[in-house]
């Protein structure tokens, strides 16, 4: 543990290094022994007494006075006050006295029963065609006399229209026709209804198509309604050239009148190009009057 004297020589040391210099008294010493063990630690000293409490300072000076706060928002509306009592109900007003009812007029006398009219009156043959396959069964085309039916060729590509009366409301259940020379592929049948001025005018009904490869009776089933005192027209258009029954020029009973050449010849329907497919929704303009053969008879059956 070194060991320094308290006092500090301030002199500066001398040549002579053979006597004790001043930085030898100020330097540490050294002292070689044995250092004891450390003491105990003795009690702590009893607690000293408390000082005495200081004079109260004094009081600082007012502070300055602080900028005016923002303004509250204003309070809410108060509660609505209590309503008055109502007020007494005024007399009600005297009731005006009652008009006089008027005289009940006389009763008409009842006319005079209408005449009941004839039987049958404004029917034509048209008005009984038989319906279903009860007892027989019947199929019908457009009108036409007793003459017998002979095979035509029709043209590919060529939509025949031809008129069908309906005086009573009925529904149909067949269509066809009948092929007497086969050809290839198929054709396919179709109604649609007048325009309101004897001429097809939308489509009612795309049939379908019919196997013409062989020779025979070529039907489809169908279910249109048609209605009563109306004019539809019957259709046939080919993707070849089969002939199929039709009527006779001499067999036709005319419907559609005659050219204005005023000739011999009278028109039994009438025909247009056609691309062979689905029918068209309307019926297409510019038509040729079928006045010679083919006139092709297409039937229909009635289920009612």
């Amino acid at each position: 543990m070194p060991i320094t004297h308290a006092f500090v020589s301030q002199k500066q040391d001398g040549q002579d290094e053979s006597v004790v210099r001043p930085s030898n008294w100020n330097a540490d010493h050294v002292i070689e022994g044995i250092v004891g063990e450390k003491g105990d630690t003795g009690d702590p000293g009893p607690k000293g007494d408390t000082g005495v409490k200081g004079d109260k300072g004094d009081k600082g000076d007012k502070g300055d006075t602080g900028d005016q706060g923002i303004q509250g928002e204003p309070g809410g509306v108060g509660d609505k006050g209590p309503t008055g009592d109502k007020g007494p109900t005024g007399d009600a007003g005297a009731n005006g006295s009652p008009g006089d009812k008027g005289a009940t007029g006389d009763k008409g006398p009842t006319g005079d029963k209408g005449a009941t009219g004839d039987p049958g009156a404004g029917l034509d043959i048209h008005n009984f065609r038989h319906c279903g396959v009860t007892t027989y069964e019947a199929w019908f085309t457009s009108p036409r006399s007793g003459t017998a039916l002979s095979g035509s060729a029709l043209t590919a590509a060529r939509m025949y229209a031809m008129p069908f009366i309906c005086p009573k409301a009925i529904t149909l259940d067949q269509i066809g026709v009948y092929v007497s020379t086969l050809s290839t592929t198929t054709a396919r049948l179709g109604i649609y209804a007048d325009n309101g001025n004897c001429y097809p005018g939308g489509l009612l009904l795309d049939a379908g198509t019919i196997d013409v490869t062989a020779t025979g009776a070529k039907k489809i089933a169908i279910n249109q309604a048609l209605s009563a005192n109306t004019l539809y027209w019957l259709v046939i258009v080919c993707a070849a050239t089969p002939a199929i029954y039709c009527i006779p020029v001499a067999g036709v009973i005319n419907v559609l009148g005659t050219s204005n050449a005023l000739g011999t010849a009278q028109n039994a329907g009438l025909y247009v190009s056609q691309t062979y497919g689905a029918l068209p929704g309307t019926f297409p303009g510019s038509p040729t009057m079928i006045v010679a053969a083919p006139i092709p008879a297409i039937f229909v059956r009635l289920s009612a």
